[in-house]
């Protein structure tokens, strides 16, 4: 009678069981399947949730419907500022140039101050030094001197390119680059005594590394780019040159930092 008792318990307990898993199995499936999506004309809904949103391919079809409204607008507003810029590159060249070269010199300063110096904070004077050497030196400067260039040499034969691509590196280069330190020396009044010694550590390392980067620039400009758009492209290519340059500096800043600690005696 035990016997019977004890069999009739435990087919009761698996039956019991069985069920158990079974419901939960039940309910993790139902887990699952909660938030389970049904697309109907291009709507989903969630199930668990009874909300309606935009399917994958109704959002691609509102994009594009956006963008083709939108495209003519904005076509006919780039035409409009490029008719804008080559009309006032013939009638004011300089003042085009001035201003082309302060937005990309400034858009080059920051890239150096966020990319390269990791800056959490701009320094708006050093933002400002730039912008008015790029507007009321470097591009003034540049002009005249590329068209004294094309003016010399107009003809675009490997002879001339070379030649002009030698008189920038050898002659321009330091110019420039001197004009650039002393007026960033002036513009952050530092007295007299300070100039010629942090003239000279500069000019020494820009033109070395500008000996390396700008003939290829130079050969580009001086065979494929108009002359009205010179002083534009090397204000395009100041953009990477900037930030190359600052990249440089301080790599060689923590070198000589790593340097010395490990030189220190423990």
């Amino acid at each position: 009678m035990d016997v019977a008792r004890t069999r009739k318990a435990t087919h009761v307990g698996r039956v019991c069981g069985g069920r158990e898993k079974g419901r939960s199995r039940c309910k993790k499936a139902k887990g699952r399947t909660a938030r389970a999506v049904a697309v109907d004309g291009g709507w989903e809904k969630e199930e668990s949730t009874g909300k309606r949103k935009l399917g994958v391919g109704a959002r691609v079809l509102l994009v594009g419907a956006v963008g083709a409204v939108c495209a003519q607008p904005l076509r006919a507003a780039y035409q409009s500022l490029v008719e804008i810029y080559q009309t006032s590159l013939v009638t004011h060249p300089v003042l085009n140039k001035s201003v082309v070269s302060m937005l990309l010199f400034s858009a080059s300063d920051l890239l150096a101050q966020f990319g390269a110096e990791k800056k959490e904070h701009v320094d708006v004077l050093r933002l400002a030094r730039m912008a008015a050497y790029a507007a009321l030196i470097d591009a003034p400067l540049s002009h005249h001197w590329y068209q004294g260039l094309d003016q010399a040499m107009p003809a675009s034969t490997g002879r001339n390119v070379l030649l002009k691509v030698a008189l920038s590196q050898v002659v321009w280069e330091p110019i420039i680059v001197s004009v650039l330190v002393l007026s960033n020396i002036a513009m952050r009044m530092q007295p007299p005594s300070a100039w010629m010694g942090e003239l000279k550590q500069k000019l020494v390392m820009t033109v070395k590394v500008s000996w390396k980067v700008w003939p290829a620039i130079h050969v580009l400009n001086f065979c494929y780019i108009p002359p009205s758009q010179r002083v534009a492209f090397c204000s395009l290519a100041n953009l990477i040159w900037v930030a190359y340059l600052s990249v440089v500096t301080n790599k060689q800043v923590k070198k000589k930092n790593q340097d010395k600690l490990q030189t220190q005696p423990a």
